[in-house]
């Protein structure tokens, strides 16, 4: 497996702070591949360790050896604009979820409201709303099958 396709399967359950280095290198993977680890380490707001704790989690003992193997890639795809590949779409439950977690908050059916409203998912019927139904297909980028734990409400 590549290893853009490595960080995309996985990007959904890395901790927050590896996430935020794997979505600089899934964005900017010319800049990850050719910029010192200080600049990296700003831009994707991390640390040093933080990008040697990235590249050990996908298996390569530095973060040289990490922007080694990218820089590879990126001479065999001849690919260095992310921008020219279709956009990463999670499923709606997958963002959901991050969603929750990204800003500590527990699920409830105001925020699952507010969520699916600003998707354009609700489903009005009078003066009651019916959320989406719970997904059964996995997330098309990190695999995870969540449920979106909608189910019919009221107004």
């Amino acid at each position: 497996m590549s290893v853009l396709s490595s960080i995309r399967s996985q990007l959904c359950r890395l901790p927050l702070v590896l996430r935020s280095v794997a979505q600089f290198v899934l964005t900017h993977p010319l800049a990850a591949a050719t910029s010192t680890m200080h600049r990296v380490a700003a831009k994707s707001h991390s640390s040093p360790a933080t990008l040697t704790r990235f590249a050990q989690h996908f298996s390569y003992p530095s973060w040289s050896k990490f922007k080694a193997a990218l820089v590879l890639e990126l001479a065999i795809s001849g690919s260095t604009n992310q921008q020219q590949r279709a956009p990463i779409q999670h499923s709606s439950a997958c963002l959901y979820h991050n969603a929750l977690l990204r800003l500590g908050l527990a699920d409830s059916p105001e925020l699952r409201v507010l969520f699916w409203d600003q998707r354009g998912q609700l489903d009005w019927h009078g003066d009651s709303y019916i959320t989406p139904s719970a997904e059964a297909q996995p997330c098309p980028v990190c695999g995870v099958t969540r449920t979106a734990a909608m189910a019919p409400a009221s107004s």
